[in-house]
């Protein structure tokens, strides 16, 4: 078990259960002997030396049964003392063995009033690495650059928490994040905007930028949503969401709504 430092820190029995490809010993069939293979668990064990330490993890699924213990797999990370009005900055690490996806490091910020996790946008650093023999130094300097950026983003919240949105503005907001997350799909005809932006606590209640953001965001992700529809034989029945799970979606969700905060505001200061 890792020891407890302030937060809930994963141990390595409950990473290899929630992204055993974390610890593939080898990379799959398909890449070839240019493939720098080094094991997400080096880089872990790294970046904890370092003092950034694992929180979270989940693995994507695979429909082809001999990539599933090398498919793409997220975890986050946090460091000691960081934490600021009830946020804290975190590296997003996605990897895979399989030849979806480089390392990739990502801004994020973990709000623990509702245990949220966000992505920050476009506008902050978003790192590459690509598999090398010295990917596990590359990983780990990094993630110090990222989580600097993540610290900016954290400031930026804070900032957001300041700007007050209007009836009209927090609608717009909500629009992006419906059009993102349900497209033209059926359910997208059920689930209006309004139900996106209702709150599910009373920290959630406030009009600001920052805290419609966060209830938007609880929405879209974590599912639950209630709403009433028809169905093909225009008969009324009731749907409810369901919780986004796949990595490339939550990903881009996450940096879709952070974009369009970013843009409001920018809009309102203008």
């Amino acid at each position: 078990m890792l020891e407890a430092i302030g937060f809930d820190v994963m141990s390595y029995a409950s990473l290899q259960h929630k992204a055993p490809a974390a610890f593939a010993q080898s990379a799959h069939e398909s890449r070839s002997d240019r493939y720098g293979f080094v094991p997400t668990s080096e880089v872990i064990a790294g970046l904890q030396k370092a003092g950034f330490h694992p929180t979270h993890a989940i693995q994507a699924k695979s429909r082809d049964e001999s990539r599933q213990h090398y498919t793409k797999h997220m975890l986050r990370f946090r460091r000691q003392g960081e934490a600021i009005a009830g946020m804290v900055p975190e590296v997003v690490m996605l990897n895979s063995h399989d030849g979806t996806s480089s390392y990739q490091l990502i801004g994020g910020l973990f709000r623990f009033v509702c245990f949220n996790g966000l992505m920050v946008g476009d506008m902050y650093s978003q790192i590459r690495v690509m598999h090398q023999k010295d990917q596990v130094r590359d990983v780990i300097e990094g993630s110090y650059t990222v989580i600097d950026e993540s610290k900016k983003a954290l400031s930026r919240a804070q900032e957001m928490g300041k700007v007050m949105l209007s009836t009209d503005e927090r609608r717009l907001l909500a629009t992006t994040a419906h059009a993102e997350r349900f497209g033209a799909s059926e359910i997208a005809g059920c689930v209006t905007v309004e139900h996106l932006l209702k709150p599910r606590r009373e920290a959630d209640t406030n009009n600001d930028l920052f805290s419609v953001m966060n209830r938007i965001q609880e929405n879209v992700i974590r599912g639950g949503v209630k709403a009433w529809g028809r169905n093909q034989q225009n008969r009324m029945r009731q749907v409810t969401t369901r919780e986004v799970k796949g990595i490339d979606q939550t990903v881009s969700l996450n940096r879709a709504l952070w974009n369009a905060a970013e843009s409001l505001m920018q809009l309102k200061s203008a």
